[in-house]
C-alpha cells in the first residue's frame, strides 16, 4: 500500500519518514524516493547511519517531529510507521502541514484499538510494562484519528489492514494461512479487529 500510493505520483517524491527505527523502511523506501529520517533518540539514529551506505547517512538525523529543522512546504509525503501515538497530535500535526508541499500528503499506519490484543496490550499498568508502552502512550480507533487528522487535512482516510501477526511465521511465503487473513481484512465487521490503521490525509491544492 506505501509503495502504492507515493510511486503513484510519479517521479522521485521527496520524504520525510519520523522515527526511523530499524532501518527497514528507510531503506525500502530509498528505492523509489528521496528519503529523509529523524528520530528523537540519538541512540538509534547512530545505530542506523553505522549500517547505511556513506551516501546515505546524512539523511538520518536525531530531530524532534514537534519541531523540524526543515523549511517549509519542502516534502511530498510524511511518512509515519507506528509513530503517532507517542506524539502530541496538536503539535505535529500542524508542524507536517508546514513542511509539506501544497497538496503533499501524510501516510501513517499506527495500532488499531479494536483489535483484541492491542485493547489488552493497553489496559493496566502491568500489562503496559509487558509490554514496553510509556504511561501516556495510546492506541487510536478509526474515527478518532480520521476526525483530529480532518482539522488539518482534507481527503482524509483511515482504513483496516494487519490479521497477520509475527508468530505466524514470515508473510512473505503467501502460505494458505495468509491469504486467509488477508481475504478476512475486506469483510466488513471483522476488518474492524485488524491489528492496524492506514493512514492517508492530503492538504489541499492552493487557491487558484
Amino acid at each position: 500500500m506505501l509503495r502504492q500510493t507515493i510511486s503513484a505520483q510519479g517521479g522521485r517524491p521527496r520524504v520525510l519518514l519520523v522515527g526511523s527505527g530499524d532501518g527497514n523502511w528507510f531503506s525500502n523506501l530509498d528505492l523509489f524516493a528521496e528519503v529523509h529520517a529523524i528520530d528523537i533518540s540519538t541512540k538509534t539514529v547512530e545505530s542506523l547511519r553505522a549500517r547505511l551506505p556513506v551516501s546515505l547517512r546524512s539523511r538520518v538525523e536525531t530531530g524532534d517531529a514537534h519541531a523540524t529543522r526543515f523549511e517549509s512546504s519542502t516534502f511530498d509525503f510524511v511518512v509515519a510507521n507506528s509513530t503517532l501515538h507517542h506524539l502530541d497530535l496538536e503539535l505535529s500535526l500542524r508542524e507536517f502541514t508546514r513542511i509539506l508541499k501544497c497538496n503533499g500528503s501524510l501516510i501513517a499506519a499506527e495500532p488499531n484499538m479494536f483489535n483484541p490484543q492491542v485493547w489488552w496490550m493497553h489496559q493496566t499498568a502491568r500489562n503496559r510494562e509487558k509490554y514496553c508502552l510509556s504511561p501516556d502512550e495510546q492506541a487510536f480507533g478509526r474515527r478518532f484519528i480520521q476526525k483530529v487528522l480532518s482539522d488539518y487535512f482534507f481527503d482524509v482516510s483511515v482504513s483496516y489492514f494487519d490479521f497477520w501477526h509475527p508468530t505466524f511465521g514470515d508473510s512473505k511465503n503467501k502460505n494458505l494461512v495468509y491469504r486467509t487473513l488477508v481475504a478476512l481484512e475486506s469483510l466488513p465487521l471483522i476488518r474492524n479487529f485488524c491489528g492496524s490503521l492506514f493512514i492517508k490525509a492530503r492538504l489541499p491544492k492552493p487557491a487558484s
